[in-house]
This record gives C-alpha cells, sequence and structure tokens, in this order.
C-alpha cells in the first residue's frame, strides 16, 4: 500500500536519538476524538523540526515488534520534501519582533566621556 499526502511530524528526542511520529485521528459517534501516534522512519541524515510539515511523496506502513512481542505499525517514508508551515513561519515572526524590541529600546546612559574631542 503506497501512501502519500501531507503530515504533521512530531520530534522526540530521548537518550541522545531522535525520534519522529505523526498522529491520526477519529471523531466518535459522541463528537469525541480518538487519537492514535504512529512512528515514521524516515531516510538517514533527515533533520525537521518539531511540528514540521511535510508532503510524502513516496511512502509504505510496516511494523516493528517490541520486546515483549507486541507488534506496533510505522510509517516508512522514503521520499518527501518539507512544506513551508505556519508554526515555523509564526516562530521566525515572533523572533524578528523581539530582536527589533530589543534594538529599539533606549540605551542607558553612559558615565564614559573619553570620547569627547575636549
Amino acid at each position: 500500500m503506497q501512501i502519500t499526502g501531507k503530515l504533521m511530524v512530531f520530534k522526540n528526542e530521548y537518550n541522545g536519538k531522535t525520534f519522529y511520529n505523526t498522529s491520526i485521528g477519529s471523531k466518535q459517534q459522541d463528537g469525541t476524538y480518538e487519537n492514535m501516534s504512529l512512528n515514521l522512519q524516515l531516510p538517514r541524515d533527515t533533520h525537521l523540526h518539531n511540528k514540521s510539515s511535510i508532503n510524502v511523496h513516496k511512502g509504505f506502513l510496516s511494523f516493528y515488534t517490541k520486546h515483549d512481542g507486541t507488534k506496533v505499525p510505522k510509517l516508512i517514508v522514503m521520499e518527501f520534501t518539507q512544506v513551508n508551515n505556519d508554526y515555523n513561519t509564526n516562530q521566525q515572526i515572533q523572533n524578528r519582533q523581539q530582536n527589533q524590541n530589543k534594538q529599539n529600546q533606549p540605551k542607558p546612559p553612559t558615565d564614559d566621556f573619553s570620547d569627547l574631542p575636549f
């Protein structure tokens, strides 16, 4: 089964290793939602930020077996492109505004008059 489409990727770090996952959800008849986290296996040397959006071009479902014998599904992503997402853009805008605010603040007066010509 080929899997394609847009995903939000969540980044987790544990014991010096980086893990990625996504989530899927289903709305119940009573209006509540049921969610499930799904592990992602991305190509080697992939570095994404938390809450990055990607567009999967080539992927498929597989599973791995835990130590207790439980089988856990995972999504293997072979090819993808990163989508410019609102989360990263908003973070960049906030950082830029904070830097501008720092630059626009008046500097405190100094008692150093050594640069005066007299």
